[in-house]
């Protein structure tokens, strides 16, 4: 009860979880978080998306001691923590919010035809860098994001073992694609052998890298980025 935290509906304000847990939605029996490396990179991650479109409060746990406590603090008051980049995670959902998502997801999403050549591309491209390629309905503004592959540490232990300097080895990881957002879409309109498929290809998985403080030389995405710049005024001549 003496803990107190950073969240996304009060960002500027110290909360308790009594204070979490007097927000809480009706349909909501778990407290969220989201674990990161400082508070402007966490309210950026993809892993947000969900929530923010159901305005669903997530504690935002930037503090290094943050990942040692979780060990230790599973449940509050019958209400179970949960982070909500976990892959499995199930969550609360109306029966209205279904109907408005799934209409939504109707209009705007690749076919099936379409969507899996597309995680196909993305897997061919990266490789063994992945473990797999899946699309999700978890996005609504992102285009990816990195979720942990069934079996893996959790992100707690994770971030545990690499302040601790222990040697640990950070496990590959699933690459989620959001199947709805525009990037994707037109990245399905190239053809194959086109060198900017490539490119972009590479560039979304350097960038949920980046957000999940993962990329082991982030200078090293200069140059894409500026053949992507070159690509794009090329196409505009």
């Amino acid at each position: 009860s003496l803990l107190r935290f950073r969240s996304t509906t009060v960002p500027d304000q110290w909360s308790s979880l009594d204070n979490y847990l007097e927000r809480i939605k009706p349909e909501q029996d778990k407290i969220y978080y989201i674990l990161g490396d400082d508070e402007s990179s966490v309210f950026r991650s993809p892993h947000l998306d969900y929530f923010q479109t159901r305005c669903l409060e997530v504690l935002t746990l930037t503090d290094p001691v943050d990942p040692f406590m979780l060990l230790g603090l599973r449940e509050y008051k019958k209400f179970s923590l949960q982070n909500v980049a976990d892959s499995d995670l199930v969550l609360p959902e109306s029966d209205q919010d279904q109907e408005v998502v799934t209409e939504s997801e109707r209009e705007d999403s690749l076919d099936d035809q379409h969507i899996e050549e597309l995680v196909r591309i993305f897997q061919e491209i990266l490789g063994d860098r992945i473990v797999e390629v899946r699309v999700t309905d978890r996005l609504t503004n992102s285009v990816a994001r990195l979720v942990d592959a069934k079996g893996s540490l959790g992100q707690e232990l994770q971030r545990v073992y690499r302040m601790m300097d222990r040697e640990y080895q950070i496990p590959k990881k699933v690459l989620e694609i959001n199947p709805s957002h525009t990037i994707l879409k037109q990245l399905s309109a190239l053809q194959e052998e086109d060198p900017l498929a490539k490119l972009v290809v590479e560039q979304i998985f350097e960038s949920t890298l980046l957000i999940e403080g993962l990329h082991p030389d982030p200078a090293s995405m200069i140059p894409g980025i500026q053949q992507l710049m070159e690509s794009a005024l090329d196409g505009k001549n």
